[in-house]
């Protein structure tokens, strides 16, 4: 028989943990080993996963906790995806200070694109597939008995990671523009597989953007995922008024040709005749570091023959450009920016926490 799970109870099932854990409750040493292992992880999708399936069996004890989907054939099968969507993801939000990983939606991820967990879910092989594992374990011995200190477990350890509320960051703090170009090379210094040069540049983007129109969007979509949407187009997607108008790709290591017409070819079918190409200081171009000097012109003479309008930057150089045309705003702003796109690219929580104490840090 299929279950359903309410909302509003698995909200209060969530507060009611938290409150116990607050309140000094402690899992014994070494006895949640595999939950800690999942919540302290590096997968953000088997922490939703997990803590969701917790929260619902709390909640409904006839619920199959390792069902994904109401369509599976597991007896007890009910919708995770409703549950985390409304139930998790908000409460993590208002009370847990988004230590799930403050994903909008989790479940949309490839891990919780099933029907049920299973071994045999197509996973990447080491440390994903061990937290796979180690997931299918815990909810396995879940039952009605251990139901409550599984999740109080859960939200201990959830507690202990850090907390990705910046609340008010420099807020008022008088910071020279100078501080803010030392900042993004600091950032920038260390690559991260790209996410710190799409971070500074997201924000540059949109301060520009709220400073000139208030009908132009910026979306920054999570690092190493562009595309994977129909409404995406590159790492970064500009708007006005609801209508694509051009697309940035982000390249922090080594690219080729083929990697520049593959970004151009993905913004023409997305229906844009403007592209930026933004490299970051990782990268190299044809065996040399990338500058100003050394861009593959032909490759922008090629599309603009095709009425394409192809345009290199390198990282620093298009920050100062948008930063440049801000006018007379307050630097501090740029950084407390930088935040909250480092939280709408998902990235890692090495990342997010090394962006924030250099934030601290102006």
């Amino acid at each position: 028989m299929k279950q359903t799970v309410d909302i509003d109870r698995a909200k209060q099932t969530i507060l009611d943990s938290l409150l116990r854990v607050q309140s000094g409750w402690k899992p014994e040493p070494r006895k949640y080993g595999k939950i800690e292992a999942v919540i302290s992880g590096s997968h953000l999708t088997y922490r939703y996963i997990l803590y969701t399936a917790l929260v619902a069996k709390n909640t409904n004890p006839l619920i199959n906790a390792l069902a994904i989907q109401q369509g599976s054939d597991l007896l007890g099968a009910y919708d995770a995806r409703s549950v985390c969507h409304k139930a998790v993801v908000p409460i993590e939000r208002s009370h847990l200070g988004g230590r799930l990983g403050e994903s909008n939606e989790p479940f949309l991820n490839k891990p919780a694109r099933t029907k049920e967990l299973s071994l045999d879910n197509p996973v990447r092989a080491g440390n994903d597939r061990r937290l796979l594992a180690a997931s299918i374990d815990v909810l396995t011995e879940l039952n009605d008995a251990n139901a409550q200190e599984f999740l109080d477990a859960a939200t201990y350890f959830l507690l202990q990671r850090p907390s990705r509320e910046i609340g008010d960051l420099l807020e008022g703090k008088a910071i020279e523009y100078g501080e803010i170009l030392k900042f993004v090379r600091k950032v920038i210094h260390v690559s991260d597989e790209g996410q710190a040069s799409v971070v500074v540049v997201g924000a540059a983007l949109s301060v520009f953007c709220k400073t000139v129109s208030v009908e132009m969007d910026v979306r920054v979509h999570p690092v190493n995922q562009a595309g994977s949407s129909s409404n995406e187009i590159g790492d970064i997607d500009v708007r006005l008024k609801g209508a694509p108008l051009f697309s940035l790709e982000i390249k922090d290591k080594d690219f080729s040709d083929d990697d520049v017409n593959h970004a151009v070819k993905k913004a023409v079918e997305g229906g844009l005749t403007a592209l930026l190409f933004v490299s970051g200081p990782h990268s190299q171009y044809a065996g040399r570091q990338v500058s100003i000097l050394n861009f593959p012109r032909k490759l922008r003479r090629l599309w603009e023959e095709q009425g394409f309008n192809l345009e290199f930057w390198t990282v620093e150089s298009l920050v100062r450009h948008y930063l440049s045309m801000c006018g007379n705003f307050e630097p501090s702003i740029y950084a407390r920016e930088c935040m909250e796109v480092a939280k709408r690219a998902r990235v890692k929580d090495l990342t997010f926490n090394r962006i924030l104490e250099l934030a601290k840090g102006l």
